[in-house]
């Protein structure tokens, strides 16, 4: 309605671009805030979310070229530095462009946030490069000052909960809904491999990619208030009525599932695995793929990656161990008391051999294999993950056992899991 008052009001633009963006409207979005970045060339933060939409939609080189014209400019450098290292696979020829974005980020590294995205940004560089003890120097430092509290022992509690709760007496058919929605559930540990999977997935026509979707964890926790018990899921769920499972299910497919109706809807927030009890009686009909990685290599993807605070745990080694061995303990459960099928995916057989497991996991979602297969991830579409980059880039091995680069400095994973070949 401004708009149509004042097609030049560059607040509403953005606001609006961010709107469209949000529900898919990515060519719109992507419009509207070239248009506003034109008329207010003196505002980087219009070049800035031009930027972001652009990685999002995978256009890299666009993307590079918007955030290094706005390096100097913009009052976060730091943010901007780390926003192209996730962009950029570093060789020696970007040493010119690497040092230039680093001097440009340390002048101005202002506040604690500023020092944690030159820090992860360094480290992703230094890796890139092959220079391992000095990325790990960096992302140890960026790691502790992003950390926030984490409660491990709670955490550990919290799962003895939920299998204390869903037991094999708990699934009973008097407690499934009857909705016939056949939604996909991609689930497992953060940095597992759930992008590639996904990637893999949706080149089948009849399969939807919607990202990393947080209505159902939302969904729940709303249920779970009308009980005041929204911080103890475990405890809702002994007396959640069949009517507010239903709810749940309702609710899900409305925002979720009936935008896409004519396929089959691939949900991949990996830590819906807390979930899965729920999910078995709001969905009977879901499928459950469990995406699986070496531990040494998701643990250390995790400590990697900046999740802005999402996932308290990945800034601690030692956290994350127990947060994996929590995750190991309840998928062992779901496998055993589960009434819905969970089909393994193993990241590193996938890698080997992508044909063989598409096809496996086409039919273990009730699909046959397509005659032509469809391009998955093209310029239009927008990626909702932490892996633009790496979910438009062929498939590599060297993601790979890449623990053994650091095997020297990672004691806690190595004692956890063993310095061995794969071992699941």
């Amino acid at each position: 309605k401004i708009l149509r008052q004042d097609p030049d009001n560059v607040p509403a633009s953005v606001n609006l671009a961010t709107l469209i963006r949000g529900s898919g409207r990515l060519e719109e979005s992507l419009g509207l805030l070239r248009s506003a970045a034109l008329r207010c060339p003196e505002m980087p933060a219009i070049r800035f979310n031009l930027a972001n939409s652009l990685t999002e939609a995978g256009r890299f080189e666009e993307a590079r070229k918007e955030y290094e014209g706005i390096l100097e400019s913009h009052p976060e450098p730091a943010k901007i530095f780390y926003n192209l290292s996730t962009i950029t696979r570093f060789d020696e020829a970007h040493r010119h462009k690497l040092r230039r974005w680093s001097d440009l980020a340390r002048q101005r590294q202002g506040t604690r946030s500023d020092r944690v995205y030159l820090q992860f940004a360094l480290g992703k560089a230094y890796d890139d490069l092959g220079e391992y003890r000095n990325a790990m120097e960096h992302y140890e430092r960026a790691n502790v000052l992003a950390a926030v509290p984490f409660d491990a022992d709670a955490h550990h509690r919290s799962i003895r909960r939920t299998i204390q709760t869903f037991d094999r007496s708990y699934f009973t058919a008097e407690r499934a809904t009857a909705s016939q929605a056949r939604p996909i559930f991609l689930v497992g540990m953060p940095r597992s491999g759930t992008t590639l999977i996904e990637r893999l997935l949706a080149k089948h026509p009849e399969i939807h990619a919607a990202g990393e979707r947080t209505e159902l964890g939302l969904l729940i926790t709303a249920v779970a208030r009308k009980y005041a018990s929204a911080n103890d899921l475990a405890d809702v769920a002994r007396t959640v009525s069949k009517e507010d499972l239903a709810l749940v299910s309702k609710e899900y497919e409305s925002l979720v599932l009936k935008p896409h109706a004519s396929k089959r809807v691939l949900d991949k927030m990996p830590t819906n695995f807390l979930h899965l009890g729920w999910i078995a009686c709001c969905f009977p009909n879901a499928v459950i793929l469990h995406c699986r990685r070496d531990p040494r290599d998701t643990c250390l993807s995790c400590y990697f990656q900046h999740f802005t605070q999402r996932l308290p745990f990945t800034y601690n080694l030692d956290h994350l161990v127990s947060y994996y061995r929590d995750y190991e303990l309840l998928m062992s459960h779901w496998a055993k008391t589960l009434p819905i099928p969970i089909v393994d995916v193993q990241y590193e057989e996938v890698v080997a051999d992508p044909d063989k497991e598409m096809h496996r996991l086409w039919s273990a979602c009730g699909l046959e294999a397509p005659q032509v297969v469809e391009e998955h991830l093209e310029s239009s579409q927008l990626v909702q993950t932490a892996s633009h980059w790496q979910s438009r880039q062929p498939i590599y091995r060297t993601s790979c056992a890449r623990w053994k680069n650091y095997a020297d400095e990672i004691p806690q994973l190595i004692e956890a899991f063993g310095d061995d070949d794969l071992n699941g």
